[in-house]
């Protein structure tokens, strides 16, 4: 089974960001699926591509996408869970080690 590619996504909001990252069926299903629908996109159209997504997302008439500017990126390794890929639910600790909360990878022990 083919991995899956993680993307990371920035919201531009007056003037703070935040970063979501995950697989585009994540983000779709967890993140952004009411931006979509009130923005009257499709989710299919946002699950095809990382530009379909953001085509989604900029541009449309809900509030959330007139006040905030969406850019994203595929995720670099070192901001994601070996495991499972996912930085949401990782945290880390002053020695730079982790522990993911979505798998429970701990990459002291594996």
């Amino acid at each position: 089974m083919r991995k899956k590619t993680i993307y990371t996504v920035v919201k531009t909001s007056n003037g703070k960001q935040s970063q979501f990252t995950g697989t585009l069926d994540y983000l779709v299903d967890n993140v952004f699926g009411y931006t979509i629908e009130c923005n009257g996109k499709r989710k299919t159209t946002a699950r095809r591509s990382l530009a379909g997504l953001l085509g989604c997302l900029n541009g449309g008439t809900s509030y959330w996408s007139i006040n905030s500017v969406y850019y994203g990126e595929i995720a670099t390794p070192k901001e994601m869970c070996e495991e499972c890929g996912l930085t949401e639910y990782t945290r880390k600790n002053s020695s730079g080690d982790y522990t993911c909360d979505n798998c429970g990878y701990d990459s002291q022990g594996g």
